[in-house]
């Protein structure tokens, strides 16, 4: 059961359901005159998704090389699996949030970061902006916590 939840059978799966609600987006804002869509902007917007999905790839292949090592020299071992999942889980969301905040805050990672709030309009295709270089820095903020508890 668990062979199937992976992260291609996600994007196979979730991609059409975010094209249909997208196209409601755009039905109710065109039919309110909200104006929330452009062309253009939108256009920007799957172009970056395109280019964030195809670096991705290549920063999981990366992955797979980091997290050998990280299982090699791990610190500890977990004999309970619920534990070590618990553990993983929030520490995985904390990181990301201690990520985004710092993004927001300091200069270097906001110069990273800026492209995901540099559109002129608010919709769900904004959130696919994120710069190239977000899945590099992703991998090196989560890196030491794989090292920890992998």
């Amino acid at each position: 059961m668990f062979d199937i939840l992976n992260q291609d059978t996600l994007y196979f799966w979730s991609a059409p359901f975010f094209i249909l609600i997208i196209l409601i987006e755009m039905f109710f804002s065109y039919r309110t005159k909200a104006k929330n869509y452009e062309f253009k902007d939108t256009a920007t917007n799957v172009y970056f998704a395109l280019v964030n999905f195809s670096l991705d790839l290549l920063m999981k292949a990366f992955s797979f090389l980091v997290m050998g090592l990280c299982f090699k020299y791990r610190f500890i071992t977990w004999e309970n699996p619920t534990v070590y999942w618990l553990i993983a889980f929030i520490g995985q969301d904390f990181l990301y949030y201690i990520h985004h905040y710092v993004d927001h805050h300091s200069r270097f990672f906001w110069a990273v970061h800026v492209t995901h709030h540099n559109s002129q309009f608010y919709n769900i295709t904004t959130g696919f902006r994120f710069s190239c270089f977000s899945a590099t820095i992703s991998l090196y903020v989560l890196f030491a916590f794989s090292i920890c508890w992998y």
